[in-house]
């Protein structure tokens, strides 16, 4: 298994009172077959904007001495002004090394009061993706309304026929699958996943649902699956998913957290023996592991 260890540190150039992010150095730990690699690669970053490249570098003849690299992103091509938004603190970057998508990690607005990540070790598999899974030929909707028969199948928890031989079991799977061109019997277990993993961070930017249930428009499947008490799809989502747990809704300007703490401080105060209560706080818990932070309320918010 091959992995790639991460360090983010910020260069001097970045001002963080400018609010704009310049250049930030990328440090490396390269290994192939949990042997440290010595050579040159080729390695490349991307960030999309849907189906559009915001930001692409490419890296080439990068020194690795004993599984060690350095180089520093924005140094090449300049990051856009519109790298980061209101409502867009985190971007999706895109690893290929030597052509092959290898994986891909979360880059925080530096300049966020609330970002934590800087100096913050972090790991992304290497191999995992390879070339079943190109970021480039991932196509997702231009229009958040095509996604709406995915949204209502998860808000009604609907199960698959018995018959259906997908070897899936909620209707919701099936179709997040068909989106992400995932078939289980063909791609097995790991491909699968991997497969709908890199078509939610693609498409986070518009995969929304209208929940008339909540009265909310554009929310996504995370917010969905919390006002319907969805504990299977939030697991699954925590564990094997994997979506921006960190964009900041559009309308409620709440990432997944913020909405995740309204819900629990309400059972809190109203409902303080319930079931509901006891897991909606569970997973807060599970999500802060997992780095999802605040943006509406102070990165120093707590339940008790």
């Amino acid at each position: 298994m091959r992995t790639i260890y991460i360090l983010f540190i910020m260069l001097l150039s970045s001002n963080l009172n400018a609010q704009t992010l310049k250049q930030f150095t990328f440090q490396g730990k390269l290994s192939d077959v949990n042997e440290n690699f010595t050579g040159a690669k080729t390695i490349e970053y991307t960030v999309y904007d849907l189906n559009d490249i915001l930001w692409r570098e490419n890296h080439e003849n990068v020194a690795v001495k004993n599984g060690n690299y350095e180089v520093k992103l924005g140094s090449i091509t300049s990051f856009p002004s519109t790298l980061f938004k209101t409502d867009v603190i985190e971007r999706t970057v895109v690893i290929k090394v030597e052509g092959i998508t290898q994986g891909f990690f979360r880059l925080p607005d530096f300049t966020q009061n609330n970002s934590v990540l800087n100096g913050k070790t972090l790991t992304v598999d290497f191999g995992k993706y390879g070339k079943d899974i190109d970021f480039d030929k991932i196509v997702v909707e231009d229009m958040y309304q095509k996604y709406a028969i995915l949204c209502n199948r998860l808000a009604d928890k609907e199960k698959l026929d018995e018959n259906d031989n997908s070897g899936l079991f909620s209707t919701y799977e099936k179709i997040l699958a068909d989106f992400s061109k995932a078939d289980l019997s063909r791609d097995g277990d790991s491909l699968f996943i991997f497969k709908i993993v890199a078509y939610v961070n693609k498409s986070s930017q518009n995969l929304f649902c209208d929940s008339t249930l909540a009265k909310k428009e554009k929310i996504n499947l995370l917010k969905l699956a919390i006002t319907t008490f969805d504990w299977e799809f939030i697991g699954n989502s925590l564990k094997y998913y994997k979506p921006p747990f960190n964009d900041v809704g559009q309308l409620d300007n709440m990432t997944v957290l913020d909405y995740l703490y309204d819900d629990v401080k309400y059972y809190q105060r109203n409902q303080p023996n319930s079931e509901t209560f006891n897991s909606l706080k569970g997973f807060y818990y599970e999500f802060k592991k997992v780095g999802a932070r605040h943006h509406k309320y102070p990165a120093t918010t707590t339940i008790d």
